[in-house]
C-alpha cells in the first residue's frame, strides 16, 4: 500500500512540477504582453499628438487657402473691372478721334499757332475789331487744342490702367502660387496624417490581439492556479495517509516486539531463568504481571 502512494505521490508531485512550470511561462509571457501594451500605448499616444500637430496645421492651411482665394476672387474682379474701364476708355477714345477726323491741325502746330496769337496782341498795335477777331481766332484754336490735350489724357488714363492691370496680374499671380504652395503642403500633411492613422490603427488592431491574449492567460493562470491548489491538497493528502500508515507499521512493530519480549519473559520465569530489567518493564507494560 506504501508503495502505491509513494508512487501516486511522484506521479502528483511531476504533475505539480509541471503545472508550476506552466504557470510559470504563462505569467512571463503575460509579463511580456504588458510590456507589449505599455510600449503600443506609449507610441500610440506620441502618434495622436503628432496628428493633433498634423490637423492643427491642416486647419491653419484651410484659412490661409480660403483666405487667398479671397483675394484672388477680388483681384480677378478688379482686373475684370479695369479691363472693362480699359475698353470703354478706348471706345471714347475711338469716338474722339472720328468726333476730331476733320482737324488739320496737330497738337503742336496749333500750340504755336495760339503762341503766335497771343504775341501779336501782346506786340501788336491792333484795332479794337481786329484784336476781337483774334482773341475769337484763339477761342476757337484752344477749342481744338482742348481735343487733343482731352485725348492725351484719355491715352495717358489707359496707360495708367494697363499699368494697373499688369500690377493686378503680378498680384494674381503671386496669390496663385501661394495657394499652389498651400494645397502641396496640404496634400503632403494629409498623406502624412494618413500614415499616422494607419500607424494608429495598427496599434489599435494589436492592442486587441494582446488583450486578447492577455484574458486569455490570465484565465489560463486561475485554472493552472486551481490545479497547482488541488495538487497540493492531494499531495498533502497522501504524505498524511503516508505519514499515517508508517507510524502504523512502527506500532506494529513495537506491537510485535513487545509481544514476543513478553513470551521469552514468560518462558524464561516458567524454566527459572534470569530476566533482564528492561525485559520485565516490557512485561509489566503490557500488563500480564498478575498471570505469574
Amino acid at each position: 500500500m506504501s508503495g502505491e502512494l509513494r508512487h501516486k505521490l511522484n506521479e502528483l508531485e511531476q504533475k505539480m512540477s509541471d503545472v508550476k512550470g506552466e504557470l510559470e511561462k504563462v505569467l512571463s509571457e503575460i509579463y511580456d504582453l504588458e510590456k507589449r501594451r505599455r510600449y503600443l500605448l506609449l507610441k500610440m499616444g506620441e502618434l495622436k499628438d503628432e496628428s493633433k500637430r498634423y490637423k492643427s496645421r491642416l486647419n491653419t492651411l484651410k484659412e490661409e487657402i480660403k483666405e487667398l482665394n479671397e483675394t484672388l476672387y477680388d483681384l480677378e474682379k478688379e482686373k475684370g473691372e479695369k479691363i472693362s474701364s480699359l475698353k470703354k476708355l478706348r471706345e471714347r477714345i475711338k469716338e474722339r478721334l472720328r468726333a476730331g477726323s476733320g482737324l488739320q491741325r496737330g497738337e503742336k502746330k496749333l500750340e504755336t499757332e495760339i503762341s503766335n496769337l497771343e504775341w501779336t496782341i501782346q506786340t501788336t498795335p491792333l484795332s479794337l475789331t481786329e484784336e476781337k477777331r483774334i482773341i475769337a481766332k484763339i477761342k476757337s484754336l484752344e477749342e481744338q487744342l482742348y481735343f487733343y490735350r482731352e485725348l492725351n489724357s484719355m491715352r495717358d488714363e489707359v496707360q495708367t490702367i494697363k499699368k494697373n492691370i499688369e500690377e493686378i496680374k503680378e498680384k494674381i499671380n503671386s496669390c496663385v502660387n501661394a495657394i499652389a504652395e498651400k494645397i502641396s503642403e496640404r496634400q503632403k500633411l494629409r498623406g502624412g496624417l494618413a500614415k499616422i492613422l494607419g500607424e494608429i490603427n495598427e496599434i489599435k488592431l494589436e492592442l486587441e490581439k494582446i488583450n486578447r491574449e492577455y484574458y486569455d492567460k490570465r484565465d489560463r493562470v486561475s485554472e493552472l492556479r486551481s490545479k497547482h491548489k488541488d495538487l497540493i491538497s492531494q499531495i498533502i493528502a497522501i504524505k498524511k495517509g503516508i505519514k499515517e500508515e508508517k507510524e502504523k507499521r512502527k506500532i506494529d512493530r513495537e506491537s510485535a516486539l513487545k509481544e514476543k519480549i513478553k513470551k521469552e519473559v514468560l518462558e524464561k520465569i516458567e524454566s527459572g531463568k534470569k530476566v533482564s530489567f528492561e525485559e520485565f518493564k516490557v512485561f509489566l507494560e503490557e500488563g500480564d504481571a498478575n498471570n505469574i
